[in-house]
């Protein structure tokens, strides 16, 4: 054979092995061309599936975290009927305070004693607030919300009932002593309703439901104003006013015992779920804490590290003092109305306005129903916009503002110009909506600013601050307008006024409440967006 037949029959054989051989894949189903094809995609099928999985992992993540906040944060339809109990015990006892003090010359008359010692009915109030309000909050924080409220309750009702027994010349003193027993049980009420609004409210209603609570302690003090004058009126001899006086306290009484068998049967403590992010985070926190199992001792260590901490930072220490001074010149203006209205005392040579009881109770009222007005307004103006500063700044402004006009239209001759009492209720309408309107804008700041400290802590010491300038305030307000007239008094509550606008101003806004309802906020949008 010659090579080139022999290579020849090599290649034939060779071509014949491989077709044995793709005749054999064939028969397998597979084909070695096609190996490394799909060796590829096989790789990118894993990488793929890899992804895909983790895509879904994250997913799941996502909707678990939706799913944990939808079942751990939901607001219940009863914190409206809870905010409406608090609003009638608030009411309660804001109209124990002042109802006394409306009828002076009644109550002086029955029980034949001067005027001062029926202003103690309603001082004493302010004397025992300033040494308890701390005490008492720090216990809040203990017992919580339903047994604080249970407890005011049980002594609003307790001090009207001893006043029941008080209708007789010679019991005055009976009623100094049902008036402490409702003086020490306020401090478990009137501290506490920016407490109510965080622990049953979402964030975007706490200022509303703080408005609220504020709205039915004005609004007991417009009752204190309308119902001892509705009971007593006309009344002259001492047996009249006798039974009125008994009336009056029979019927306080009786609605205060409703209302704390209201609040025993439906009050609770805090609803089963967190009612928005804020509280959610806080809770977290309180079972933290409950975890480590303090010891009283070291909770009255954390209460004083949290005041110490309050008082380390500047912007609560401006906005305490700020608050104050607005609040004590409203206390100064209920106090010395009478006295700028109906023209001062004689020694002030102002003439007496021909209907100046008329006056002076139109608009006192006034300015209460306009003042509550203005806190719901306002409340809800800071929930909407979150510009806690910016309204601060303008309620202050609007304050002196106001001061300014009701003091100019004092000096309206009432008897001989047209509309000038008119004139007068619309600058008292100004004046409590500017100034009452401040107390809620006011609390909700100081939430703000130290958050996380409880608000029992932060809302306590700013309750504490108007005592101490409202004493401070009305008993010069009231030597000035004794004194000089109400032109120079108006000019000391304006003065005071700037004083707490400047203190205003130094506040700067750092709201770590809304701060960490942001980033709550912000977490959620980034675990929840799929991934690109």
């Amino acid at each position: 054979m010659t090579g080139e037949a022999k290579d020849a029959a090599g290649r034939a054989q060779a071509a014949a092995v491989a077709g044995d051989q793709r005749e054999q894949s064939r028969s397998n189903g597979t084909n070695k061309y096609q190996a490394p094809v799909t060796a590829r995609p096989v790789v990118l099928d894993k990488q793929m599936s890899l992804s895909l999985e983790e895509e879904v992992e994250d997913d799941s993540q996502a909707q678990e975290l939706e799913n944990l906040e939808a079942i751990a944060i939901k607001p219940t339809p009863k914190r409206y009927f809870i905010l409406l109990m608090y609003g009638i015990c608030s009411m309660e006892k804001s109209f124990q305070w002042i109802n006394l003090s409306t009828i002076t010359n009644k109550v002086a008359l029955y029980y034949n004693v001067d005027n001062f010692a029926v202003n103690w009915t309603s001082v004493l109030f302010m004397i025992t607030f300033i040494p308890l309000v701390l005490p008492t909050g720090w216990l809040i924080e203990r017992i919580g919300l339903r047994r604080a409220v249970l407890i005011g309750s049980f002594g609003i009702t307790l001090g009207a009932a001893i006043k029941c027994f008080a209708c007789a010349e010679d019991r005055f003193y009976v009623v100094i002593l049902g008036q402490v027993i409702v003086s020490l049980s306020e401090q478990f009420i009137f501290c506490i309703p920016a407490r109510i609004a965080s622990v049953w409210f979402p964030d975007h209603q706490v200022s509303l439901a703080t408005g609220f609570g504020i709205f039915g302690n004005q609004f007991g003090i417009a009752m204190g104003f309308l119902i001892p004058q509705a009971l007593l009126s006309g009344l002259e001899t001492r047996e009249e006013i006798g039974l009125g006086l008994w009336r009056l306290f029979l019927w306080t009484a009786i609605v205060a015992g409703v209302t704390l068998l209201v609040l025993l049967v439906f009050f609770d403590d805090h609803p089963r779920l967190a009612p928005g992010r804020a509280r959610y985070n806080k809770i977290l926190e309180e079972q933290m804490q409950r975890e480590q199992m303090l010891s009283m001792w070291q909770e009255t260590k954390v209460f004083g590290g949290q005041l110490a901490e309050l008082a380390r930072t500047w912007n609560s220490v401006y906005l305490v003092v700020a608050y104050g001074i607005n609040v004590g010149t409203v206390y100064a203006i209920q106090t010395c109305l009478n006295q700028m209205i109906a023209g001062g005392s004689e020694s002030a040579e102002q003439p007496q306005r021909p209907n100046a009881n008329e006056l002076v109770g139109t608009s006192g009222l006034i300015i209460i129903f306009s003042g509550m007005f203005g806190a719901l307004f306002w409340g809800h103006l800071c929930d909407r916009t979150h510009r806690y500063m910016l309204i601060n700044r303008i309620l202050y402004l609007g304050a002196i503002g106001s001061i300014l006009v009701f003091a100019v239209t004092l000096k309206v001759d009432h008897a001989g110009t047209k509309h000038a009492d008119l004139y007068l209720y619309l600058a008292s309408s100004l004046m409590g909506f500017m100034l009452i309107g401040y107390t809620v804008a006011g609390l909700d700041t100081i939430v703000e600013l130290t958050y996380p400290i409880p608000e029992m802590v932060s809302t306590s010491v700013m309750n504490l601050s108007p005592q101490i300038f409202g004493i401070a305030i009305t008993f010069l307000c009231s030597t000035i307008v004794d004194e000089s007239g109400s032109d120079l008094a108006n000019a000391f509550l304006i003065s005071c006024l700037l004083v707490g606008l400047v203190f205003t101003f130094l506040i700067s806004e750092h709201l770590k409440r809304q701060q960490v309802v942001n980033e709550t906020k912000l977490r959620e949008q980034q675990m929840i967006e799929p991934r690109v």
